[in-house]
């Protein structure tokens, strides 16, 4: 299973204090780890060191990190060492562990997949409700001016309260004791004898200061009466049927606490607890730690964090974590000093810094020392080390930071050595204009809100049109108008100014204008406008016109995808240089689409676009991450998003005391000291623990750099931090030269499309990365590797459809009453047929969106008669097998190295097998079961399908299910006769599915998607109407030149 040569080696270059973190198998051991100290390598090295040296299979170890990255880089490093078994090793986030617990005990979590996770949108709706509904007595209740004041501070207030675990009871407890605390405290208490000149009143030295002691009271009753109103937003949302995102924690701790027999499970499970990144957990993912180790003394929970680099308190994380752990489990401390990454200057600078901060470890122990080490394999090789410049005003600043970079270049560095670090996006985007103007490789991650880009905005203005004209026709000609511009209706601008003078009549009086859309369906008119593409305009005219009907006769998301596809704007995203980027902005517009759809019955365009009004008046995003440019490129990172990278060169600018060092302004509640004991002073070392982070994420260089002046030339005070780090800070502004200055603000006034493309085999494999194969995709990818691409890796978007939903609400259906059989197991009653038919009209409930009005009506009265006649047939044999497991999961297992997952309809318990149950709402083919035939037939899909779940099954060690049979229950009758097949696995099927699979595997990580040339293939027919298409695989030529 271990890998000896590597991991023997890699043990073997450990320190001695790693060595003795991964030796420290048995008990609580905490672990300080200062960046750049091998955290990660630790974590890998410790597992394999207890597979090594205790009996632990690799599914009795539990990793829980913090975020997605964390996860993937541990199993990542993992597989290094133990091989394929890293995907037996429990890598989670404490969310997607939660899950995953919820996912394999649904019988203890209610109706938790009846709900839906609450959007923003959502949250609006329920808040307004919530504030509107207040009696008018309450302390948050306004009668004037903006009554929504405190919508966004009870939100926050809510979110924290899930976070850290805490209740009303808490802050009612905390109220008291504050009370208390301000009672004694010196600030509220006179040292003099004062007389009130308003009331008269003398105090004497001693006295409470009565009215600074009621106004500060005030705040934390307010936050109390606040924290009551928790239990009104969770009805409100119980009620809606969603839930919070926090809500997974907070459900699997209640579970845990109230039935030994879950908690147990997971305990025996779980013999050996590892925690990354501890100093970021909170109040909640430190109870469902606590509840997992709970049962031992001296558990085996290895934690490794750094206090220092505590940079998520925003997001709930509580500093006094760490030290919480080392108390409650009496942990030994490890420090780790040795740092491989950063010349011995930056650490120096970095340590000056820090050591500002009085909340540190080191502080509460005299024993502990904190004191990096630079210990680089090479540490001799030339460094420029840490520097200071100071500019006149941030033009200047960013063009001295760019020549900065020029020189680098054309020293030989590459791009992606060099990263540019800052607080916000914003205080870059000059920057970015400029350097991707011309050609120069970037690499930017960012999220971007869909509804403020121009491609949205011109999809929202059709919608708009469209909304508007159904309601009072002609109504929307202005909207007309800009619509006809659209590059993909390809129209002669000079075109629509004459339509637009002619129905104009060329007077101001609107009254006896001509409409537009008859001017567009006449050839007459239009010939005698002299227009120079008749057929253009024309054929416009007939889109718009099946855009109206399909607003009225389609489903909503039907409506977009027509819009998307009769434009021609799918065709000019995919040809377009930026089409990854274009197509990810659409289908994430058409999923918030989508997930409308769902929640709401009769859901309507006029519906959406209030919603969007909405979402404009409450600053509400539809969020997307966006990437621009290449891995090769120069990086372009905020000081958050840096956590846990590296680089050669560093560049930390905009470093203005405003910019990184954020006021409280006291918008939101207080919080009582026994809940948030520094709130008021700490504020500032957040703010230095992100400078920290940032500044030692450089190797070799690092230039810290900040303005004397804004752009309105108004002094503005460089940040603290640039005083602290023990360098000279220059006397006078760096001089830029006034020339180069100029070109680059001339830069930003032209009107140029950017020149960055995506990259797209980086970009690929980027998506690839946490690919796993499923049944489904397995056997798209063999079907055609085309519509695999589109469909699975692109994501193109695509509407729900009357077929899918239907399928969903019989599954649905059948997966619940089936739950409830379960229950009632050996003995029954078997539950009604009614019960069934309930179960459907749910579920057709549940998926509404896919249907119109009429289709929807059809499928009510089809599957209610389908089902009955189903039970009619088969009820009979529903209580014979020994159990039920609905909607298994197979997650984290690999076959023969290979990624697999799946999720198995149903699972029939016998007394030594499982059946697995794959429902099909389709009509039986017969060819669809059919082995393989020959070297060039691949085998039936359903086939296939089956012998893949036999090998999730196989692989999945958290269950010891032996495979018994494969069958597919086919709902629909054929002939009027049901079918049922069931095929037993053979070691041969096994072999050829292997092979299929190590060839779809090969395949899609070498990028290769070519069409089956089936005339029936949707996507090889879409390419072929668009030919000549550039390839979507070909890279972009990045073209390096001087910058300056």
């Amino acid at each position: 299973m271990i890998n000896s040569r590597d991991f023997d080696k890699a043990y073997h270059n450990l320190n001695d204090q790693q060595k003795k973190a991964v030796d420290h198998i048995e008990g609580p051991l905490l672990v300080l780890a200062g960046p750049g100290t091998g955290k990660t390598e630790l974590l890998a090295i410790r597992v394999g060191r207890i597979l090594q040296e205790t009996d632990a299979k690799p599914h009795n170890i539990l990793c829980l990190t913090f975020t997605d990255a964390g996860a993937y880089a541990m199993r990542s490093r993992l597989l290094k060492y133990i091989g394929h078994s890293a995907y037996q090793v429990g890598i989670y986030t404490y969310h997607s562990f939660c899950n995953q617990v919820i996912q394999e005990n649904l019988e203890y979590f209610g109706d938790y997949r009846e709900l839906q996770l609450v959007s923003d949108l959502e949250k609006v709706d329920i808040m307004r409700a919530l504030i509107e509904g207040l009696p008018y007595d309450h302390p948050l209740k306004r009668l004037r001016g903006d009554i929504y004041f405190d919508m966004k501070n009870l939100l926050d207030l809510f979110e924290n309260m899930k976070k850290e675990y805490w209740t009303e009871e808490d802050f009612k407890a905390g109220l008291k004791e504050q009370e208390e605390l301000l009672r004694e405290h010196k600030d509220y208490i006179y040292t003099r004898k004062y007389t009130d000149r308003k009331t008269g009143k003398v105090y004497q030295a001693g006295d409470l200061k009565e009215k600074k002691f009621q106004v500060e009271m005030e705040k934390y009753k307010k936050t109390y009466a606040a924290s009551q109103l928790l239990k009104v937003y969770n009805q409100s949302m119980e009620k809606m049927e969603r839930f919070d995102y926090q809500d997974m924690i907070l459900w699997v701790i209640d579970r845990f606490k109230n039935n030994d027999e879950l908690l147990g499970k997971y305990q025996e499970r779980f013999q050996y607890l590892l925690l990354d990144e501890y100093q970021d957990t909170n109040g909640a993912q430190n109870e469902v730690v606590f509840q997992l180790v709970d049962y031992w003394d001296q558990p085996n929970l290895f934690a490794v964090g750094d206090d220092d680099q505590s940079i998520y308190r925003f997001q709930g994380a509580n500093m006094s974590n760490i030290q919480e752990f080392r108390d409650k489990f009496q942990a030994p401390v490890i420090v780790l000093e040795n740092n491989y990454r950063s010349d011995q200057s930056i650490l120096d600078i970095a340590k000056n810094v820090i050591e500002n901060n009085k909340e540190r470890m080191v502080y509460n122990d005299s024993e502990l020392t904190k004191d990096l080490v630079e210990s680089r394999s090479n540490p001799d090789r030339p460094v420029t080390g840490p520097v200071i410049k100071r500019y006149r005003n941030p033009d200047q600043e960013e063009v001295g930071v760019i020549q900065h970079i020029n020189e680098l270049v054309k020293s030989g560095v590459n791009h992606r050595d060099i990263a540019v670090i800052y607080k916000e996006h914003k205080n870059v985007e000059q920057m970015v204009h400029f350097l991707s103007d011309r050609g120069v490789p970037l690499n930017i991650k960012r999220k971007v809100d869909v509804l403020t880009l121009p491609a949205i905005k011109q999809l929202l203005n059709i919608l708009y049109y469209i909304n508007g004209e159904l309601k009072l026709p002609f109504s929307e000609e202005r909207r007309l108008f800009q619509l006809l511009h659209l590059n993909c209706l390809n129209i002669n601008p000079v075109d629509i100014a004459l339509i637009s003078i002619y129905t104009s009549r060329r007077t101001d009086d609107e009254s006896d204008d001509i409409n537009w859309r008859e001017a567009l369906g006449n050839k007459d008119v239009l010939e005698s406008l002299n227009i120079t593409d008749i057929d253009s305009i024309l054929k416009a005219g007939l889109t718009i016109d099946s855009w109206m009907k399909s607003a009225i006769n389609d489903t909503l998301q039907v409506l977009v995808e027509k819009i998307m596809t009769t434009s021609g704007w799918l065709y000019e995203i995919l040809r377009g240089s930026d089409k990854k980027w274009q197509l990810q902005v659409m289908t994430t517009f058409l999923n918030f689409v989508k997930d409308q759809s769902a929640k709401n019955e009769s859901y309507q365009l006029s519906d959406l676009l209030a919603d969007i009004d909405k979402m404009e008046t409450h600053s509400i995003a539809i969020p997307v991450q966006q990437t621009i440019g290449t891995e090769e490129g120069i990086n372009f990172v905020t000081a958050h998003s840096s956590k846990g990278l590296e680089f050669k060169h560093v560049f930390l600018i905009k470093l203005q005391q405003k910019t990184w060092v954020k006021k409280n302004i006291n918008r939101g509640y207080k919080y009582p000291d026994i809940l948030v004991p520094t709130t008021e002073k700490s504020d500032v070392e957040d703010d230095r623990r992100l400078f920290y982070v940032a500044l030692t994420r450089a190797e070799d260089e690092v230039q810290l750099s900040f303005s004397d002046f804004d752009k309105e030339d108004k002094a503005i005070e460089g940040a603290e931090f640039i005083y602290e780090c023990g360098l000279e800070v220059p006397e006078s502004p760096q001089q830029v030269d006034d020339g180069k200055v100029m070109e680059y603000l001339a830069s930003q006034l032209k009107m140029t499309e950017g020149k960055t493309s995506f990259i797209d085999h980086e970009l690929l494999n980027d998506l690839l990365k946490d690919f796993k194969h499923s049944a489904t995709s397995l056997n798209k990818y063999l079907d055609c590797p085309l519509t695999f691409y589109f469909e699975n890796i692109l994501r193109v978007p695509m509407a729900r459809t009357d077929r899918m939903g239907y399928g969903n609400a019989i599954h649905y259906a059948l997966e619940f009453y089936f739950r409830k059989v379960d229950e009632v197991l050996p003995d029954g009653p078997l539950p009604l047929a009614d019960e069934l038919l309930a179960l459907y009209e749910k579920g057709l409930q549940k998926y509404h969106s896919h249907f119109t009005l009429l289709e929807y009506e059809n499928h009510q009265i089809h599957g209610r008669q389908s089902l009955q006649d189903y039970y009619d047939e088969y009820h009979k044999h529903w209580l014979a097998p020994d159990g039920y497991k609905l909607e298994h999961v197979v997650d984290d297992v690999s076959h023969q190295g290979i990624p697999i997952k799946g999720k198995l309809d149903k699972l029939v318990i016998w007394k030594d097998q499982v059946e697995v149950v794959d429902y099909k709402t389709g009509k039986y083919q017969a060819p669809d079961l059919k082995p393989p035939l020959g070297t060039d037939d691949l085998g039936g899909k359903y086939w296939r399908q089956l012998v893949f779940y036999k090998m999730l099954i196989d692989a999945d060690k958290k269950h010891n299910y032996r495979f018994g049979k494969g069958t597919m229950d086919f709902t629909e009758k054929k002939n009027d006769k049901y079918t049922v097949k069931s095929l037993p696995i053979s070691d041969l099927d096994i072999q050829l599915v292997t092979e299929q699979l190590k060839q779809a595997h090969e395949g899609i990580h070498a990028h290769q998607f070519p069409g089956c040339g089936d005339e029936k293939c949707k996507w090889c027919n879409f390419v072929n109407d668009i030919s000549p298409l550039s390839s979507p695989l070909s890279d972009a030529d990045e073209e390096k030149t001087d910058i300056l």
